[in-house]
């Protein structure tokens, strides 16, 4: 029996829990909030809770375990790290594979340590099906000419029942830095920037077959999946994050009042209406809808200021002690009015497609997963992060994975048996090819 702790018991991370249980392994669960411990673990009788800071109960955790998956924030990874290398434990995360990740690549493989990163959903499954299919088309003696992505986590839609057409199943703070960070792609072999401040406005329409229309918006950096997917010669590279209509209006109306913002500012004892009226030089006892709607230069019936007043920013309640600054307030708004009922479900909708060149025939290829969450049980999104890490770890801790230092899920030993294990669980996708006319 092997020992896996898992730091972090958050919104993801049951279902990772509950697998590595089914396989036999014992499992350290730490979170600082009890009820989150108990939950995951269900009281299995090889789980062990322990209530406190992850990163304080590193010390002493990390080295009685064989392995440490973290599901905390992404900003802690990196503090995890080090605890892992000092012990020689493998290390297992589902966030992105920053600088800081990359910097303990050497240690780690001459430590003989496998650091798996980018082992979630988005990024992980995007990463796993992307390379499968790519990699089959270069088998095949294909090309690809082009390659697209979108993935939204949003309410299914019976559960879309506010104004926003969102609600959060996974870190508003994660959320909240999306909102706020450039753009890059690929296309006709040249770099696109797309500025922070236009990211919104370049909003396009999306159908996804069987589902429905969406807003798309560029995801981020797409630039190193050139290299990542192993395509250096594909000349379009995009990927995009989708939304229900209307969510970039309003991020972008958002954006324009500094709601992001995270300057400290003195904002003890004011009320959201004061608080608003103050982000743009408005009297408090004006019509805050008419001097809201010409200051973002916008009519007075837009949605935008719909969505706003409906969060709560028009209201006289105070705001709390915690409140910080601007993205505080965003921050306990989101968390409080966008939540998920007990017994809704939500959709996660991941869509790649593909160009490709086969000799003198161009086909297209679309693979589509949409997976709803179970109603009163876990989430998509919790399926989809939570899954992928705790079977890249018990594929470690089997010997199946031999790969050393820090790496993505884009090799076939850790590709091929976790999509294998993924569609086991009901995470499918559907593909379909064409000739490129259609």
């Amino acid at each position: 029996m092997k020992h896996v702790l898992v730091l972090g018991a958050g919104m993801v991370a049951r279902p990772c829990v509950q697998y590595l249980l089914k396989q036999g392994h014992r499992v350290t669960v730490v979170d600082t909030v009890r009820e989150r411990v108990e939950h995951v673990l269900d009281g299995h009788e090889n789980g062990i809770p322990v209530v406190g800071d992850g990163l304080k109960e590193a010390a002493r955790l990390v080295p009685r375990s064989d392995l440490v998956i973290s599901l905390l924030p992404w900003v802690f990874h990196k503090d995890v790290a080090p605890f892992c290398l000092r012990e020689k434990k493998h290390f297992v995360n589902a966030s992105y594979m920053n600088d800081e990740m990359k910097a303990f690549s050497k240690d780690a493989e001459r430590q003989g340590l496998t650091f798996l990163t980018e082992m979630g959903c988005d990024p992980g499954i995007d990463h796993m099906t992307a390379v499968r299919t790519i990699r089959e088309v270069e088998k095949r003696g294909g090309f690809v000419k082009s390659f697209s992505s979108w993935c939204g986590a949003l309410p299914s839609l019976e559960a879309n029942t506010n104004p926003w057409g969102y609600k959060l199943s996974w870190s508003p703070g994660d959320l909240l830095y999306a909102c706020v960070r450039p753009s890059r792609y690929l296309r006709n072999g040249k770099e696109v920037l797309v500025p922070v401040e236009e990211v919104f406005q370049r909003s396009t329409l999306k159908e996804i077959e069987g589902v429905g229309w969406f807003e798309e918006y560029a995801n981020a950096n797409s630039l190193p999946y050139s290299e990542l997917y192993g395509i250096p010669n594909t000349p379009d590279i995009y990927r995009a994050t989708l939304r229900f209509p209307g969510w970039c209006e309003t991020v972008r109306a958002m954006q324009m009042l500094d709601l992001f913002d995270t300057e400290p500012r003195p904002l003890a004892g004011k009320t959201l209406r004061q608080f608003t009226a103050g982000l743009f030089g408005a009297d408090e006892k004006s019509d805050l809808t008419q001097a809201l709607a010409a200051f973002l230069g916008m009519p007075a019936f837009a949605m935008p200021l719909k969505r706003l007043e409906w969060l709560g920013l028009f209201s006289d309640e105070l705001l709390s002690e915690k409140i910080r600054c601007n993205r505080d307030v965003v921050f306990d708004l989101f968390s409080r009015k966008l939540g998920f009922d007990k017994n809704e479900r939500d959709l996660l909708i991941m869509r790649h497609e593909y160009e490709v060149v086969f000799g003198a025939e161009t086909r297209r290829i679309l693979s589509t997963l949409v997976h709803h969450g179970e109603a009163g049980g876990d989430s998509a999104i919790a399926v989809t992060t939570g899954l992928p890490p705790a079977i890249g770890a018990d594929l470690i801790l089997k010997g199946t994975i031999t790969l050393r230092g820090v790496v993505a899920p884009t090799y076939p030993q850790i590709y091929e048996p976790t999509l294998a294990e993924l569609e086991r669980d009901g995470v499918v996708f559907e593909e379909k090819e064409m000739p490129l006319e259609q």
